[in-house]
């Protein structure tokens, strides 16, 4: 039993290893969620993805909201990057949660589960983090995160930084962004496409997964046509995402 994933968040990789060792403790923890380190077919070595639109830690004030209101939670953002403000957000309240020494090392007194992981007693207070803390890169020094999971995160993502290098794709900001009629009706084939890869992942071979892919991407091109047809038959669409959004502002692709 076991599971291979994409998703490298610290906080993720801990959850799904102790979610799976209360189904059957007698399981090596350490290798029940491996994090995949996904190459181009044929090239060993190669990482390549799209970027993605990404909402996390998205602060918006509402149009009512006065100069002195705004200051005021700005300055709470500011106290949140203090020692102390990260203290908060990553383990609770001094004193009842954790004690700091003289040399400034944390002592958690949080409980710990079978896996020997802490248990931590907040259960959104990683949301409140975000606001203002990375959370991986916070995470690397997090004392109450699972030894080995930061190990193993952190030799994942620093893996994807040496390998990445400029093949991240730049997020289409008009596949994202806009409707046509046969997008709207279609939608961007997301959910066909991520079983196909975990099927492939799964069931398929070194030598003939890219012909099988290959293969696949041949039998859907019927319905993703009309959509690209849709979006090829604009002659504007702007890449810079400033302008993408001014652009959608005037009202995109419903004004051509």
């Amino acid at each position: 039993m076991g599971a291979i994933g994409q998703n490298n968040s610290l906080s993720w990789v801990s959850t799904v290893r102790d979610e799976v060792m209360k189904v059957d403790p007698t399981l090596d923890r350490d290798k029940v969620y491996v994090i995949a380190k996904v190459g181009k077919p044929g090239q060993d070595g190669h990482f390549y993805q799209h970027a993605v639109a990404s909402y996390w830690s998205c602060v918006a004030f509402s149009q009512r909201a006065s100069d002195a209101q705004k200051a005021r939670f700005l300055a709470t953002q500011d106290w949140n990057l203090t020692t102390e403000g990260k203290n908060l957000a990553l383990y609770g309240l001094e004193g009842t949660d954790f004690t700091v020494g003289s040399d400034g090392t944390i002592t958690l007194n949080w409980e710990k589960n079978d896996s020997d992981t802490y248990v931590d007693p907040y259960n959104f207070r990683e949301y409140y983090s975000r606001l203002s803390v990375n959370d991986n890169a916070a995470n690397f020094t997090n004392v109450s995160k699972n030894p080995k999971d930061v190990q193993d995160v952190k030799a994942a993502m620093d893996w994807s930084k040496a390998t990445i290098a400029d093949e991240i794709k730049v997020l289409d900001y008009v596949q994202t962004y806009t409707t046509t009629p046969n997008k709207y009706k279609l939608g961007t084939f997301t959910a066909q496409t991520k079983a196909k890869a975990i099927d492939l992942i799964a069931n398929s071979t070194y030598d003939n997964i890219e012909a099988e892919w290959r293969a696949w991407i041949a039998e859907m091109m019927p319905q993703v046509q009309p959509v690209l047809d849709d979006l090829n038959a604009y002659d504007y669409i702007p890449t810079d995402p400033k302008e993408m959004m001014d652009w959608v502002r005037a009202g995109g692709l419903t004004s051509k």
